[in-house]
């Protein structure tokens, strides 16, 4: 797995997730090796997304930010990373609940 673009991915999670959390920004980044699977999970403390709006993250060219501030690549390009050393992403979010993303990838049997 090449470390910079793992890097690149967990900072972009993590930016995204302090844009959403108001103030005092709240982010939890959480790493943990089971039986089966590395995880990275990144907590926002944010207002959360309704599900038409969740199911687009990731999209690419897609984003919540006003015009100009975002082009809408960043979890695009966190999730291809992921997927191409074997991995999944997976976001889980509810309005007033914050968002939730967590990438896994398989330990070698």
């Amino acid at each position: 797995m090449p470390p910079r673009t793992f890097g690149r991915a967990v900072v972009t999670l993590v930016r995204n997730a302090l844009e959403a959390s108001p103030d005092p920004q709240r982010v939890r980044v959480l790493l943990r090796r089971g039986d089966e699977a590395v995880e990275v999970e990144v907590l926002d403390s944010g207002v959360g997304l309704p599900a038409a709006v969740a199911a687009r993250v990731g999209r690419p060219f897609f984003t919540t930010r006003p015009p100009g501030q975002g082009l809408g690549l960043g979890v695009f390009l966190a999730r291809a990373f992921v997927e191409q050393t074997g991995g999944e992403m997976s976001l889980t979010s509810a309005p007033g609940r914050g968002t939730t993303v967590v990438m896994r990838w398989p330990l070698p049997t």
